[in-house]
């Protein structure tokens, strides 16, 4: 007799873990399924001092919590990448993993999260991620208290994340590739205002140097590149 879930949840990050939780407490027989390791996102995280109730811990740490608290109820993990989804009826629908494995699912729940666009090209990036690069203003930003720090990209979430590291970082360069931002002519005036971000136009970083932990950023002006 083939094995049959009610749920079957695409994704293991926050999202995908807060869900499978829920499900299974209600008493819902439920896998999640994740390519990656459980936590998503939060794992690469080097600590986290925003989680109310845990005060600072480390995104590793928090994920393990989270994926163990996802299987309390019974919720079972499977690790694979999930290549198709196959529409039955409103009642059953066949989940296609890489190495060819099926999952038989009453309702299918997608919570895949996003990957961020990272800059490959930027010489020594991947050695300086999470020792003085970072991906999120507001899960690390408060590590870089009054220190001069670098922010790139001209739209909405850039300016944004710029604006919040300017409370409390000293000074906050702005790199924007392109001639004009792209973000909403709202957010622009309120960066222009704001006295210690320095923005640069039409430039872009090209190269992360240091020891151990990032010390310099070097930048070219697109004009004359």
């Amino acid at each position: 007799m083939e094995k049959i879930y009610d749920t079957a949840i695409i994704g293991g990050g926050p999202a995908g873990l807060n869900a499978a939780l829920y499900a299974s407490r209600g008493g819902l027989k439920t896998i999640f399924i994740e390519k990656g390791a459980p936590g998503g996102k939060v794992a690469l995280a080097p600590r986290i001092e925003n989680m109310l109730g845990e005060g600072t811990i480390s995104g590793m740490d928090l994920a393990d919590k989270f994926y163990k608290h996802a299987k309390e109820f019974g919720a079972e993990y499977k690790y694979g990448e999930v290549k198709n989804i196959k529409y039955i009826n409103a009642t059953k629908q066949e989940i296609t993993l890489a190495n060819g494995e099926i999952i038989n699912t009453k309702t299918t729940i997608i919570a895949s999260g996003m990957i961020n666009r990272q800059p490959y090209d930027i010489v020594n990036y991947k050695k300086y991620v999470n020792k003085g690069v970072a991906l999120c203003a507001t899960c690390d930003g408060p590590l870089f208290k009054n220190k001069n720090v670098v922010a790139a990209g001209g739209g909405n979430s850039a300016v944004e994340e710029t604006m919040y590291l300017s409370k409390f970082c000293k000074h906050v360069t702005l790199l924007v590739r392109d001639k004009n931002f792209i973000a909403e002519q709202a957010l622009i005036d309120q960066i222009k205002k704001i006295p210690n971000i320095t923005i640069y136009m039409e430039a872009e970083a090209t190269k992360f140097d240091g020891g151990e932990f990032l010390e310099k950023i070097t930048y070219v002006n697109r004009k004359t590149k």
